[in-house]
């Protein structure tokens, strides 16, 4: 019975086995209205029962189809609080993906962000000012990942992960992690002096974002776990946010998702680095703006550091530096001229490839 209500509640089932069994039933009435006619002379009217019959299946079948659709309106609604529409709708189309044994290797971008000094700023806070603040926040950088096409993976105190390519395959997912990564930043800009007045803080987002092959499917226990993504290009998304901070910048990119969006977006080179735990150095950028929107002062200054970057893999130390002092108060800049006086008081040994070694996550 448990079966056949689980088959009875898809519509597409249902309409097959509620004309079978109206078939069934009313060919069984006729049968017996003929056979008590021609055994007992007793007529039995047959037009009405069936056509009534035919009825009521009809109408069992569209309250049926009704309340399918409300019930699916109902968990779409109800675990889209909870996670991307874009998820729970491939979910109630493929439930095999709810199995805890299912995974598939996807090319996907990965965001990850952070709010800069988010833990003073929660000590200054009360309990209600706090979460609400933090709701806010959280709402606006939602919105814009479901508009963007994008899934939010977990939120870990003000840190909000997100990726794209999954569980919809998405061939501009590195386009879309970006673009939306740079409407995150400048909503924060225009709500900053908003929170400024209520809560007497300004937030900044530290934002990095790293494209590539990675695990998507249910991680966890059986009584627990989170559609998500697991591997190294993950890790690497979650080490470039927290990159920023030496160099004073917000929205950091891997050289794998800026070869896919550099006609759509300006960005500046910012250094090749190992992150902790890795020996395998990357290609880091800054993104600036979309293609064409950024100021040309701005464009100006990141050629210009380029041209410094170019002289201090060269290990010309001081032309390298008199180009970033001239470059002023660019953060980038002034942590390069604290690297070249390092470099001067202690050249690197032959054969230097420029690599800067994080020693912090």
């Amino acid at each position: 019975m448990t079966l056949i209500g689980r088959a009875l509640k898809r519509a597409l089932v249902a309409f097959p086995l509620m004309l079978l069994a109206t078939l069934a039933i009313s060919g069984g009435y006729v049968l017996i209205a003929r056979w008590m006619l021609t055994s007992h002379d007793v007529w039995i009217g047959v037009a009405i029962p069936a056509v009534a019959s035919a009825l009521a299946s009809f109408v069992a079948l569209i309250v049926l189809s009704g309340a399918e659709r409300q019930n699916r309106r109902f968990v779409q609604e109800a675990l889209g609080r909870y996670t991307s529409p874009a998820l729970v709708r491939e979910l109630i189309e493929h439930p095999e993906h709810l199995s805890l044994e299912w995974g598939e290797e996807r090319e996907m971008s990965v965001y990850f962000s952070d709010l800069a000094g988010f833990t003073t700023i929660s000590e200054h806070l009360s309990a209600k000012d706090l979460v609400t603040l933090l709701n806010e926040y959280l709402t606006e950088m939602t919105d814009l990942v479901l508009a963007h096409g994008g899934v939010v993976d977990k939120y870990i105190g003000d840190a909000v992960m997100a990726f794209w390519g999954a569980p919809l395959k998405d061939p501009d997912h590195a386009l879309h992690a970006v673009t939306c990564a740079i409407a995150m930043r400048k909503r924060c800009d225009e709500l900053r002096d908003g929170w400024q007045k209520r809560f007497g803080h300004a937030l900044h987002a530290r934002a990095g974002v790293n494209s590539g092959g990675s695990i998507v499917g249910n991680m966890g226990s059986k009584h627990k776990y989170n559609y998500t993504v697991m591997g190294d290009m993950v890790n690497l998304a979650a080490r470039l946010e927290g990159a920023n901070k030496p160099y004073g910048t917000y929205l950091m990119i891997s050289e794998t998702t800026l070869a896919a969006v550099k006609d759509a977006i300006e960005a500046r080179e910012l250094d090749l680095v190992a992150v902790k735990g890795k020996n395998k150095p990357v290609r880091v950028y800054e993104v600036l703006d979309l293609a064409g929107k950024a100021p040309p002062e701005m464009i100006a200054t990141a050629r210009r550091f380029e041209e410094g970057l170019a002289l201090y893999r060269a290990a010309k130390f001081a032309e390298a530096k008199a180009i970033f002092t001239e470059l002023g108060d660019d953060p980038p800049s002034k942590l390069f001229v604290e690297r070249c006086d390092y470099f001067e008081a202690d050249p690197p040994a032959q054969g230097w490839d420029g690599v800067w070694h994080m020693k912090e996550k």
